[in-house]
């Protein structure tokens, strides 16, 4: 995955990452929706910087997200999260 739309991240650096989004809602709740890699991500900015992703798999089934594995959630703490 890429590392550069983290939290902090401007819309523009978000966009980089993850390219176009599928959803732009910046100017009311401030959020952009992006699919990327298979999965589903909801950027939220406040002043200009994400301060939340909200992240889950693209797979549903019956409109519930499939659930991410261990090592997949692993995986996007160390490159999104900090480790947190």
């Amino acid at each position: 995955m890429d590392a550069a739309a983290q939290i902090n991240a401007t819309p523009e650096q978000s966009i980089a990452s993850y390219g176009s989004p599928v959803r732009n809602e910046l100017s009311g709740p401030g959020l952009l929706y992006f699919q990327h890699q298979g999965l589903c991500m909801i950027c939220h900015y406040f002043r200009g910087r994400c301060d939340m992703i909200s992240i889950f798999s693209a797979t549903s089934e019956a409109g519930v997200p499939e659930s991410l594995g261990e090592e997949k959630i692993v995986q996007l703490l160390d490159s999104k999260g900090n480790k947190s």
